[in-house]
Formats: structure tokens, C-alpha cells, sequence
């Protein structure tokens, strides 16, 4: 005999299943991008000990908040843009203070992943994202070779191709003094 509670229940029930998705960690896996090698400048802000450069926490449309990224109201774009709009972004950006803001190379994106985790692959206590962020470096392509630039999806780490009319995060990257 069914009741008028039978979905209600059901819907709860089907609740309690839906997976709960967290960073994974490899404890058998050196560290690559810990979080002993940054220093955090102030919230919003952090130098990266090994390199010297210094990075944004969050990417655009986001800001640091207590001990995560939240998203900025007064971004109408919710901070993806094209390349060459991410381009004007960096050199827009006053974050922190400073003016000399640019996007990173692909290298320099590449040293803050953490390759014993994923999920985002990133020390969350330093960054705070999992998303495709552009870098500065262009690919080429068989059928266009300046259409594209590189990335990192940092949910995995995994490099990728884009077009650069492709919608994406900017992460902010500065020299230290």
C-alpha cells in the first residue's frame, strides 16, 4: 500500500546517496607544491618560497574570506574571460596593492600543482579552486597555430589546449620585489 509519504521518503532516502566529493590525498606520494613552501602575504595574497613569485589565492571573481575563496558580487563576468580579455584583466588588477599583475606561463602555473592530491590537485590551506585557468603560453594547433594558449585544470592538474575566444578563470601572478 503506498502513502502520501512514500516519495517524500523516497527523496530522502535518495538524499543520503549523493556522493560527497573531497580532496584526495596520496600519502605515498611526495609533496609537490606543500604548503611550507609558501608564505601567505596577507589574506588574499601569497609567495611562493621557491620561486619567489607571488600569487593571487583565488582566481577573478573570487576573493579570499576567513579560510576559503568566495565568489566577489561586483563581478559581472564571474570572472571568466577570453585570453586577451584575462590579458587586460592582469594588467587592470590592483590586488593587494599592486600594479605589475600578469597572467603565468605554463611553468610557473604548473609549480603551485600538487601532484599527490586531486580533487583539486592544489594544498587547499594555500589555494582555494579547481578550475581551468589560463596561462600566458600559446600552443600550436595543426589547424590554427596561434588560436591557442595552455592551461591547467586544476580539479586534476592535467594540462590543456584552449582556444583563446574559450571563456575561463585568471589566476594573478607577480615577481617579488
Amino acid at each position: 500500500m503506498r502513502t502520501k509519504l512514500q516519495p517524500y521518503l523516497s527523496l530522502a532516502l535518495l538524499a543520503l546517496h549523493v556522493p560527497v566529493f573531497a580532496q584526495v590525498c596520496d600519502p605515498d606520494v611526495q609533496r609537490t607544491a606543500a604548503s611550507y613552501n609558501f608564505t601567505i602575504m596577507h589574506d588574499d595574497l601569497v609567495k611562493d618560497n621557491r620561486t619567489g613569485l607571488i600569487w593571487t589565492r583565488c582566481v577573478s571573481g573570487e576573493t579570499w574570506r576567513g579560510d576559503r575563496c568566495l565568489s566577489t558580487s561586483d563581478d559581472p563576468d564571474h570572472g571568466e574571460y577570453t585570453w586577451k580579455e584575462a590579458l587586460e584583466y592582469a594588467a587592470a588588477s590592483q590586488r593587494g596593492g599592486y600594479t605589475d599583475w600578469r597572467l603565468p606561463n605554463i611553468k610557473e602555473l604548473n609549480s603551485i600543482v600538487e601532484y599527490a592530491c586531486y580533487g583539486p590537485a592544489l594544498d587547499q590551506t594555500i589555494f582555494d579552486f579547481s578550475t581551468l585557468v589560463f596561462s600566458s603560453t600559446g600552443a600550436r594547433q595543426k589547424e590554427d597555430k596561434y588560436g591557442y594558449v595552455l592551461g591547467i585544470y586544476f580539479h586534476e592538474g592535467d594540462w590543456n589546449t584552449m582556444k583563446r575566444t574559450r571563456h575561463s578563470h585568471v589566476l594573478l601572478v607577480r615577481e617579488a620585489e
